[in-house]
């Protein structure tokens, strides 16, 4: 008969510790890989679909406030010159939460980002946005020539 018992009490701890599990909510964590040791950052800006340095103007929450859209004042532009003008605002879509590896600079920061279309609009992470020095010399690494410079924009050629 004990054993009997022992199968049961195992069989309800196992279906009350399943219940708990499915029932929990799901953690957040954003791990971000860093660049290659040998390319640096130089890896980052070949796969993007633009990358430019900007300053944080807004954050608008779009739908249930999972994401966001990010207007940038885009202050240099380091790949596809054709796509992005000095000056123009752009929206950039992204998580809300660093967790969840949301872009997490404070409006006002000027930081680089790399740009990702998707969906007919530009997306980014807090895993692609580094700070404006590294952009620059990210450019200069994977085109072995230096940025032009003209006030607070550049471009390269």
């Amino acid at each position: 008969m004990r054993s009997k018992t022992s199968k049961r009490a195992l069989a309800a701890a196992i279906v009350a510790t399943g219940a708990c599990l499915l029932g929990a909510p799901s953690a957040q964590a954003c791990s971000c890989v860093g660049p290659d040791p040998e390319s640096g950052y130089a890896s980052y800006l070949a796969g993007a679909d633009g990358a430019i340095v900007a300053k944080l103007i807004e954050v608008k929450p779009i739908g249930n406030g999972r994401k966001a859209s990010f207007l940038d004042r885009v202050l240099e532009v380091y790949k596809r010159p054709n796509r992005f003008d000095v000056g123009e605002r752009r929206r950039v879509v992204s998580a809300t939460d660093s967790a969840a590896c949301g872009i997490g600079y404070p409006i006002g920061s000027t930081h680089g980002v790399f740009l990702y279309r998707q969906r007919g609009r530009y997306t980014s992470s807090l895993c692609s946005t580094i700070s404006a020095k590294d952009m620059r010399e990210a450019a200069e690494t994977a085109s072995g020539e230096r940025a032009i410079h003209g006030g607070d924009c550049a471009r390269t050629r």
